[in-house]
């Protein structure tokens, strides 16, 4: 099998990341001269660096996806995207995903009722499978979590203490699913985008303010009892610029 470099770095690791990124397109990779540079780093000019290569009959394609990643782009069977293009595309998907979930949780109705459901970016086959998911969510949500009198008295004495399962009788996919949609209804209420009046971001999440906890409140928690109290004010943070702000009603403005 006849080789050719397609890359060569001063830092084995760099190789290692682009032989990792080609291997996931099915392209076999080698790298030569790593031991030596490991043991000693100063002596990687010298003999040339490390090098990364393929067989000769794969380096056309390993060469398009190398490029690819210099131009910050994605590949696949039906082409090149650029990446951002891609990624807010994926976020759009998911944020109507959120959006359909939302809907369905405050009107259980429309599981049966899909036609009803106004879907721009999904197609007919993930509607399905969310409807089918959102039923199982449903019927997770309705089960009797409080265990019987017997239950728990077998149950603590029981050597294995399965007690502690009743304080969390559902999968740990349901808790995950049920904070993610419950922060997507915070974040985008009635659907709107709330963004940062400072700088106009809308990397924002509603949770503990920081800006804030130095105020008259925080400081006599923090006198009676000793310790630095806890910020108590619930605020949205913006994550670009570091603010704190508040919205007093959500709505679909930008900036309130």
């Amino acid at each position: 099998m006849n080789l050719k470099t397609i890359h060569i770095s001063n830092m084995p690791i760099e190789c290692h990341i682009l032989k990792g990124r080609l291997e996931s397109e099915g392209i076999e990779c080698y790298i030569f001269d790593e031991n030596l540079v490991w043991v000693h780093p100063f002596r990687s000019v010298a003999i040339g660096g490390v090098k990364l290569m393929v067989p000769e009959d794969q380096y056309d394609k390993a060469k398009q996806v190398l490029q690819a990643i210099q131009d910050v782009n994605l590949v696949d069977d039906a082409g090149s995207y650029a990446m951002e293009d891609a990624v807010n595309g994926a976020m759009e998907k998911e944020d109507e995903i959120l959006h359909i979930k939302s809907i369905l949780r405050h009107d259980p109705e429309l599981l049966d009722q899909p036609e009803k459901i106004e879907k721009k970016l999904i197609s007919t086959k993930e509607l399905e499978d969310l409807i089918t998911a959102e039923k199982q969510f449903l019927k997770l949500s309705q089960r009797d979590k409080t265990p019987s009198i017997g239950e728990l008295i077998h149950e603590l004495t029981d050597f294995n203490f399965d007690v502690l399962k009743n304080l969390r009788p559902n999968p740990t996919e349901y808790y995950l699913e049920k904070e993610d949609v419950e922060n997507f209804t915070h974040q985008k209420k009635d659907f709107g985008i709330v963004s940062c009046p400072h700088c106009a971001s809308t990397n924002v999440r509603f949770d503990d303010a920081i800006d804030y906890k130095w105020d008259i409140p925080y400081l006599f928690f923090s006198l009676i009892t000793m310790v630095p109290f806890p910020p108590i004010r619930h605020k949205y943070h913006c994550f670009n610029c570091g603010k704190d702000f508040k919205v007093k009603h959500h709505s679909n403005q930008n900036n309130s």
